[in-house]
């Protein structure tokens, strides 16, 4: 099976599977799901609990994906693996398909570091060494531990699978690490956190031991500490000595010598109180602003005196000199922080967070003059010129009954004369509001009055022309009715008496269009109604005049029909019904309206006798389809019509969403 990288896009071409350990880490990356062929022999260097087995061979280091069955694996052993390339997190590895055991071998001499090479990855899953001297140690679960390293001025993480012995004797003495280079890397394939793997106590040896009692030490002066954690800094522990200011509050200790005082990180639990002297053994630091001592451990040796705070000013503040200093100050409180138990409060120039990690902060209000005592700690800084100049502080409370309340707030606070022309406003704004739509009621019942006149006005003038309609023409056709039949009985010639019989459909069918139209000007209503009850209304008129039942199938509808619209509809669905009520002989006759998600649908059917729609579009004399089919055409609807001698007539009709509203 061969591959190989063949073009710019990392097509993989035929060629030799990838043999050394430094090709398969470092492949080009291309398609997860196309990975190349491997054939590897390399040495096992180590193996974790997981069953993942690290490998190197003259070339670098790659690895065997993790399985239950790898963990009988041992460093040292040669194997000789078959199968694909695995991309892995950081590096490539293997996906294996055959592992074979070849011997043993001597395990690769690990590689000397430094803290750089471990953050660059640079030597990643190889054997590496490294010296230092143990700071901290940490258990981290029933087996596993961690181990921090000063190592030239930078920490160094080691971590072991398996606890090491007398981790205590670790502490402040100088060792060698060897171990498996590894670190956490992140979803774009960055190095994090590098650290060095070990399975166990074994890869760690002790090249000089801590004191026998680590306070023989000489004390370093305050003054000194700042040298001692930058221009020279040393990696085993200082000691120093001075006056506790107070109890361990949140994992620190602030001590004071004479004009100084410092800040020491410690997870010790020795009971402690202000006044009692101490020999403090920690790590020198730079903190935000001045020197600190990390993984303090300390002993008493005295007791003397509570300090007394230092009472702080604009100008301390400004300079930093109340870094890690117990000082009292008086300030005016800004805003309650309750989520956080703390205080933003303002003294003189200088905005500054008061916490209280030993207990409930008392209430405050905004405005308010309170009296603070408490140890200071610089949060952030800025440079000023070749001068750092703090910019942020906290004040940390020894105890809640440190802030005590000088003054109450003024009544008129920034707050209430916000909060008063807030509610002005608000005033005004609803006035303003409240004759807007009054003016906007006055419009519409304006609006109202005005269309009420007009509809009146419009009503009036249609019963006048109904009126009209019926005194004159409507009578007219009657007489003309009368005259024609009374001709008909008279004329003997057939071809005569045809004509006039085709002239009397024509004006039956004149009065029937006549009344309807009158019907039409009398019941306004229909004009502004819904189409469900304007269809309901024109059934009620044409049962008037036939005793075969009239029946209406729809749901109340709220699509909005232009009056056009509805007005055509109406008249297709008078003409149908009159047409089933006067020709079929229909027994029951159905009208149904259906509202879908496009269109509107309007069916009349009927169980009586069926007719010939072809020849009945043809008649000379019958307009009754032909005028349904060209309303039809003007709504843009289709037009169904189906009929049988024995089945009864159907009339479908069609009407699409963008014609409702023409």
């Amino acid at each position: 099976v061969l591959g190989v990288v063949c073009s710019a896009q990392g097509l993989i071409a035929e060629t030799a599977p990838l043999a050394k350990a430094a090709d398969i880490a470092r492949f080009p990356s291309i398609d997860p799901a196309e990975q190349p062929p491997v054939k590897f022999e390399g040495v096992v260097t180590f193996v974790d609990p997981t069953g993942t087995v690290f490998l190197q061979d003259d070339s670098g280091a790659t690895f065997i994906r993790g399985a239950e069955r790898w963990k009988i694996m041992r460093p040292g052993q040669r194997l000789s693996i078959t199968g694909s390339r695995y991309p892995g997190l950081f590096i490539g590895g293997i996906m294996p398909g055959t592992v074979d055991v070849l011997g043993t071998a001597s395990v690769p001499e690990p590689r000397k570091v430094s803290p750089e090479d471990l953050s660059s990855a640079k030597y990643h899953y190889q054997l590496v060494e490294i010296d230092g001297v143990g700071r901290s140690y940490e258990a981290t679960g029933e087996s596993t531990a961690t181990l921090q390293l000063n190592v030239q001025g930078r920490i160094v993480e080691v971590r072991f699978d398996q606890s090491p012995e007398n981790p205590e004797a670790l502490i402040d003495a100088t060792l060698r690490v060897r171990g498996l280079a590894a670190g956490a890397i992140n979803d774009r394939r960055q190095m994090v956190a590098p650290y060095v793997r070990l399975a166990n106590g074994n890869g760690l040896s002790i090249l000089e031991s801590a004191p026998a009692d680590p306070f023989a030490v000489p004390v370093l002066p305050l003054p000194a500490l700042l040298d001692a954690a930058t221009t020279n800094p040393s990696p085993h522990r200082v000691k120093v000595s001075g006056v506790a200011l107070s109890e361990v509050i949140g994992g620190s200790l602030f001590l004071r010598d004479a004009e100084r005082s410092i800040h020491v990180q410690t997870d010790s639990a020795v009971p402690l109180e202000a006044g009692d002297r101490l020999e403090v053994l920690g790590f020198a630091q730079m903190g935000v602003f001045s020197a600190s001592l990390t993984n303090g451990v300390f002993r008493v040796i005295a007791h003397e005196e509570a300090p007394s705070p230092t009472t702080a000013d604009a100008k301390m503040l400004k300079s930093g000199a109340c870094d890690a200093e117990l000082i009292h100050l008086e300030a005016r409180v800004l805003q309650q922080l309750p989520s956080e138990n703390a205080l933003l409060v303002q003294a003189g120039t200088q905005n500054m967070k008061v916490l209280s990690p030993q207990g409930s902060l008392p209430s405050f209000e905004s405005g308010s003059t309170v009296s603070l005592t408490g140890l200071c700690r610089v949060t952030a800084i800025k440079n000023e010129g070749y001068r750092a100049a703090p910019t942020s502080y906290e004040l940390w409370l020894r105890k809640p009954a440190d802030a005590r309340l000088l003054s109450s707030a003024p009544w008129w606070t920034s707050r209430r004369l916000a909060l008063g022309l807030m509610s002005a406003a608000l005033v005004a704004l609803f006035s303003l509001a409240w004759i807007a739509l009054l003016r906007r009621q006055v419009a519409k019942q304006l609006a109202q009055l005005q269309a009420q006149a007009h509809t009146e006005a419009i009503f009036e003038e249609r019963q006048r022309i109904a009126r009209e309609f019926h005194d004159t023409l409507e009578q007219e056709l009657a007489g003309l009715t009368l005259r024609l039949d009374a001709a008909l009985y008279r004329v003997t010639d057939t071809k005569a008496r045809n004509l006039l019989e085709q002239q009397r459909r024509l004006l039956s069918r004149l009065q029937t269009e006549t009344r309807d139209f009158v019907w039409d000007l009398r019941d306004p209503t229909r004009v502004d109604m819904p189409l469900p009850e304007a269809l309901r209304s024109l059934l009620d008129h044409l049962q008037t005049s036939t005793s075969v039942p009239l029946t209406l199938n729809c749901e109340e509808s709220k699509v909005v029909l232009a009056p056009l619209v509805r007005h055509h509809l109406l008249r297709i669905a008078r003409e149908a019904v009159h047409n089933a009520i006067k020709y079929a002989g229909a027994k029951t006759i159905d009208v149904t309206l259906d509202r879908q998600a496009e269109v509107l649908q309007l069916v009349i059917t009927d169980d009586g006798r069926g007719f010939d729609v072809a020849e009945a579009d043809t008649m000379e004399g019958h307009f009754g389809i032909r005028g349904m089919r060209e309303r039809a055409r003007k709504l843009g609807a289709e037009l169904r019509i189906c009929s049988s001698f024995t089945g009864g007539t159907t009339v479908e009709l069609t009407l699409p969403q963008p014609a409702m509203t023409a």
